[in-house]
């Protein structure tokens, strides 16, 4: 299908409309109508689109072509950025290793503070 084929939703996007207008110079009759086309391009998007496009669906007011390719353009931008911000295999590491010594550490404070408590109440009934 188309979305394997192209790097990104502009690009898609792009060619559904170009294949839209090549059938129209064949059948300048019957034109393919907003609502055909926003068929067409919904049918054929990445999965990862999905939930947005299901959250779409019970807007009271359908998105215009243009306004659909703005927001997907929007999201795998969003996508994107959020993938080459993520955290290397190594400094994950480090993190978890240092939340773990953290945790580790206040964990004997805990426990030594609840010893501490424990100890005078039983010095007080005492």
């Amino acid at each position: 299908m188309l979305e394997n084929e192209l790097a990104n939703t502009t690009q898609y996007f792009q060619k559904i409309k170009s294949i839209c207008s090549e059938i129209l110079e064949i059948d300048k009759e019957e034109p393919i109508s907003e609502t055909r086309l926003h068929r067409y391009l919904i049918r054929g998007i990445r999965k990862e689109y999905m939930p947005s496009l299901t959250s779409i669906q019970g807007w009271a007011t359908k998105p215009t072509i243009i306004e659909l390719e703005n927001l997907l353009s929007n999201q795998e931008a969003l996508a994107k950025q959020m993938a080459s911000a993520s955290i290397s295999g190594k400094d994950e590491a480090l993190f978890i290793g240092n939340n773990w010594k953290n945790n580790q550490h206040q964990g004997k404070n805990w426990r030594n503070n609840r010893q501490q408590g424990n100890n005078k109440k039983n010095n007080q009934n005492q």
